[in-house]
């Protein structure tokens, strides 16, 4: 039987490659099928081997905020993996990002490859789901800003830049 954190994987996967699938610069290489694996999916962007974390948002757009949160325990698993994969692959480029798909249909995607030498992580109160229970818990994460995303796209076309506003950002506030 699928727990809802797999239907969910799952359902994220389906959406990129649905998007994805109709852009030049994609070709499939192979999703996780493994509730525990550390990634999503991988592909080839050009020459360069992605490795994917994918995050839906179901109920928020991507406007909503103007930094997403990006677990720093899940970056840390991700260059691990992408450590063994360079090892296997010497001569290939390999590169980890962080795919969010929002209610509004938009999808961002972060190339995350190197946040651990760009920035410090903050620890902030989010939720937290064991066993069909939520509770707050501190989680540290690196700040994903629209400012500074690798791809801004649309599930059907490209859309404008991202609305950036003005005053402080309320990031203890946000609800992931």
């Amino acid at each position: 039987m699928k727990t809802d954190f797999v239907i969910a994987d799952e359902h994220g996967r389906e959406l990129f490659k649905e998007y994805a699938t109709k852009q030049d610069w994609y070709k499939y290489i192979k999703e996780s099928k493994n509730e525990k694996a550390r990634w999503d999916i991988s592909y080839w962007s050009g020459s360069t081997m992605i490795i994917g974390e994918i995050k839906v948002r179901e109920s928020y757009d991507s406007t909503s905020f103007v930094e997403w949160d990006y677990e720093a325990k899940k970056h840390t698993a991700l260059v691990e993996l992408k450590d063994q994969m360079q090892e296997k692959y010497p001569k290939k480029t390999i590169e980890i990002q962080y795919i969010n798909i929002f209610k509004d249909e938009a999808i961002k995607i972060w190339t995350t490859t190197n946040i651990h030498n760009q920035q410090q992580p903050v620890w902030n109160k989010r939720p937290s789901t064991t066993y069909g229970k939520t509770e707050m818990v501190d989680k540290l994460n690196y700040k994903c800003s629209l400012e500074n995303e690798a791809l801004r796209s649309h599930l059907y076309e490209v859309i404008s830049e991202p609305r950036i506003e003005d005053g402080e950002d309320e990031n203890d506030n946000l609800p992931f």
